[in-house]
């Protein structure tokens, strides 16, 4: 278990790192405090460890296993009277509990973790009045662009505002001249001599009017309000992904919610598989100390193979739900197999 925990920790803090410096812009561009970003990056975790933990502990399988073949403890063992199998008892004892961590993880923390990290980056991207405060004459953020011609002691010149953030109607905004001004809480921007044009896309209809003075309150609470964040299929729940009051009458979402959910039920299960391949690997190669890297490579195309056949099954059953069955039985079949490869009567001789 302590051999599993070190390399967990390794693999995912090294990916951690990877992927916070993928969002490092957020410290410089959105002007986040550390302690945020750090936040912000926690969530992050959970989805990680979902991935990296069936083959941290598979390797950690290794790790240990190894070193009982080179200090011949596993000859000692079987001098003992004891099998093989046996051992692998004890891993099966310790992958059980990573299991169920897991399922912890892929039904609850994961999901969690992911709602709030892609609520933080939705609240961010809202934040318009960062575009006008912002030194830069065009400004790009998600569906909101804001252009400045000049900008002069807190006055803007030639403003052009283009928000499709709302999924209902997009606004084009341009004006003469405009500022921005604080009221408490409020960020008001304002606006002189210029044009408002606005598309209700359900209808199609078009508004257009002009005007010497416009306000729009930019507060963050406000901007949140023009429309609520659609959740991703990996953002949602394990029982959100079976319930069929959310598919409507589009089958393929349900086939990509359902086929969501069925991988998270058999993901866990490869922990098990790929740290028995390990146990096959270094207790059956009679030559291990001579033929170690031949070791990690058979080690290394079995997992590979084992999680290509999971992956490709998932992707497939996004179109056919047949792919789903497939991949239960495919999963289930290797499953068995290693286990009778372990458990055979020659192993304890």
């Amino acid at each position: 278990m302590a051999a599993t925990l070190l390399v967990t920790f390794v693999l995912t803090f090294l990916v951690w790192i990877e992927q916070s410096i993928r969002f490092i812009d957020l410290i410089t561009k959105k002007e986040m405090r550390i302690d945020e970003f750090a936040l912000l990056m926690l969530y992050l975790i959970p989805d990680l460890l979902g991935i990296i933990l069936p083959v941290a502990f598979a390797l950690s399988c290794g790790v240990v296993l190894t070193r009982l073949r080179e200090t011949n403890q596993l000859t000692i063992i079987q001098s003992a009277g004891l099998p093989l199998s046996s051992v692998a008892f004890t891993v099966i004892k310790v992958g059980s509990w990573v299991i169920a961590f897991l399922y912890l993880v892929n039904f609850y923390f994961a999901p969690y973790s992911l709602r709030q990290f892609k609520s933080i980056q939705f609240h961010i991207n809202q934040d318009v009045e960062r575009l006008f405060s912002e030194g830069n004459l065009l400004n790009l953020e998600g569906k909101v662009a804001v252009f400045v011609k000049k900008i002069s002691k807190g006055q803007f010149y030639g403003v052009a505002v283009f928000d499709q953030r709302s999924a209902q109607k997009q606004i084009v905004i341009q004006a003469e001249e405009g500022c921005l001004r604080q009221n408490g809480p409020k960020s008001q921007l304002i606006l002189k001599n210029g044009e408002r044009a606005s598309i209700n896309l359900n209808s199609g209809t078009a508004t257009r009017f002009r005007f010497r003075n416009y306000s729009s309150d930019i507060s963050l609470g406000e901007l949140v309000k023009l429309g609520s964040r659609d959740l991703k299929i990996y953002e949602r729940y394990i029982y959100e992904l079976f319930d069929i009051n959310l598919f409507g009458p589009d089958n393929l979402f349900e086939k990509k919610m359902q086929a969501e959910g069925h991988q998270r039920i058999i993901a866990p299960w490869l922990t098990l598989i790929f740290a028995l391949v390990c146990f096959l690997i270094v207790t059956t190669h009679d030559k291990f100390r001579q033929g170690t890297l031949k070791s990690i490579v058979i080690a290394g195309t079995c997992i590979i193979s084992v999680q290509g056949f999971n992956l490709a099954a998932f992707n497939l059953s996004h179109k056919y739900w047949q792919f789903n069955i497939v991949n239960y039985a495919g999963i289930i079949t290797i499953l068995i197999l290693v286990m009778l490869l372990v458990f055979k009567p020659e192993s304890g001789k």
